[in-house]
């Protein structure tokens, strides 16, 4: 019987496919068999997207339960003349939702990754099938929340800048309560008021007789 010998090509050959199925073996295991799990498609529509993108995660109250696989802007034509983008995701199998869930871009720490947050609702009658499109609530852009702490710095600078100028007419004695914070014929009326009721308590629940008007 004859004697085969195999090539070092073949060899490596060999060990190359091992490798490959092992490395196959592995990228299944690490991502959970996501390719033969049984699941179904959403439609998602916001306004802004926020960074979200494909593979970004999807969780269902908390619990991940799906991923982002697509990511487009929808054209004009079927928008009614409005930018909106639909975000496609797919959900496992077993996974309701209710068709009045809130759907929105949450992230990941302070500045870490978005991902799609999902809050169940209340009409389990109803719940979302394969394909169904639902509305996302829109997460408030960086520049929004930009403008708006401008806004409130130059209104706390407006405010600082007019306490100065009632204080400088305070000070000036300007105005009723200027005049009555500065004068002093004021105060000293006021003191000599209290001391004499320190002297006189009685006057405190001494009441005049009223005159009654006289009849003509």
């Amino acid at each position: 019987m004859a004697n085969f010998k195999f090539s070092n090509e073949f060899k490596v050959g060999i060990f190359v496919l091992v490798g490959l199925i092992i490395l196959v073996f592995f990228v299944f295991f690490i991502t959970d068999f996501k390719i033969i799990q049984p699941r179904y498609t959403i439609k998602m529509v916001f306004n802004f997207a926020n960074g979200v993108r494909n593979n970004s995660p999807l969780r269902v109250a908390g619990v991940d339960s799906g991923e982002v696989k697509n990511v487009r802007i929808l054209p004009i034509a079927e928008n009614d003349n409005k930018t909106l983008v639909e975000i496609t995701g797919w959900i496992r199998n077993g996974v309701v939702i209710p068709a009045d869930s809130k759907v929105f871009i949450n992230t990941l720490g302070l500045l870490g990754e978005k991902y799609i947050e999902i809050v169940p609702g209340v009409d389990y009658l109803h719940t979302l099938k394969d394909g169904e499109i639902i509305r996302g609530k829109d997460p408030i852009a960086m520049y929004d929340i930009s403008n708006t702490l401008q806004e409130m710095g130059n209104d706390l600078k407006d405010g600082i800048s007019s306490f100065k100028s009632i204080s400088a007419s305070l000070a000036n004695g300007e105005g009723t309560l200027g005049k009555f914070l500065m004068d002093d014929s004021l105060y000293n009326n006021i003191d000599e008021l209290i001391l004499d009721l320190k002297l006189n308590p009685w006057k405190l629940f001494f009441k005049a007789k009223e005159k009654k008007p006289s009849v003509k």
